[in-house]
């Protein structure tokens, strides 16, 4: 998990429907406070067409870099994955084990800023409803009137905050250095079976690579240059290689990688970009 930077404006459709369509939601709810206290109440059910509208999508790709917000997998070449809603929209969790609780985050269901990219494994089987608070539930905004500044989100959205301050790798395995990290890791399911062996396999990439690229740093270098040619085939085959090993050092860490942040934590003398 990195931290992103996203789009400061909506995109287009957002921007022209988000205002009246919130609205709506937030009159319905002001209609009849009492029957809208349970999870997923059919009128304060957010319009899908609105917030994960083509363009929508589109922008939060982009300004993830094709990556789950979360798990940072690339991985729209086999799912279209989520718009996912950092403050759920339908109803909250405050402990994976609680049962959903009612009103969601309604009126936050088409602001910029509560919109994230995710795949479905992150969104619809690991985090869903959950949404747990440092202050719950003295400090929980339950409706439009409620302050949300008061809240102590124990999630960590890496459009706000820098996931690098809460949460590091040893190796492919990601270690909390805060409570929300601890939290972020358990609910992202961070460390599931198969983040850790794509991340391990990464990894080993990343270390030969590192090694061919540095490989005549070192005095006197790690191999001799005769036999590298000879597992090469020719000068010209083994300059390409380590030329192409550098770049993929240097990439390895930027925000475009995949798992930029378990390199950045296995690689801290990489640049970031």
């Amino acid at each position: 998990m990195i931290a992103i930077v996203k789009s400061p404006a909506p995109p287009a459709s957002l921007a022209r429907a988000a205002a009246a369509a919130r609205l709506a939601l937030v009159q319905a709810y002001e209609a009849d406070p009492a029957g809208c206290q349970q999870p997923g109440t059919a009128v304060l059910k957010p319009r899908r067409s609105i917030y994960a509208a083509r363009d929508v999508k589109q922008q939060l790709q982009a300004d993830q870099h094709q990556k789950c917000v979360y798990c940072e997998t690339c991985f729209v070449h086999s799912s279209p994955g989520d718009v996912e809603h950092y403050r759920p929209k339908a109803g909250y969790r405050q402990t994976a084990t609680d049962r959903v609780q009612g009103p969601g985050y309604y009126w936050l269901a088409y602001e910029w800023q509560n919109l994230l990219f995710a795949c479905e494994d992150c969104n619809r089987t690991r985090k869903r409803q959950l949404f747990p608070l440092a202050n719950d539930p003295a400090g929980r905004a339950r409706t439009h009137h409620d302050d949300l500044t008061q809240e102590a989100p124990l999630l960590l959205n890496p459009a706000a905050v820098d996931p690098a301050a809460h949460l590091t790798f040893t190796e492919e395995v990601a270690r909390p250095l805060t409570p929300e990290g601890k939290a972020s890791i358990a609910a992202y399911a961070l460390n599931r079976l198969a983040l850790l062996n794509d991340r391990r396999e990464r990894l080993r990439h990343l270390r030969n690579e590192e090694v061919l690229a540095r490989i005549f740093e070192a005095d006197p270098p790690f191999i001799a240059l005769e036999e590298l040619v000879r597992l090469y085939g020719s000068v010209e085959e083994l300059s390409r290689q380590i030329a192409a090993a550098r770049l993929a050092s240097q990439c390895a860490t930027h925000n475009a990688a995949e798992y930029a942040g378990m390199a950045r934590a296995n690689f801290p003398h990489l640049p970031t970009v």
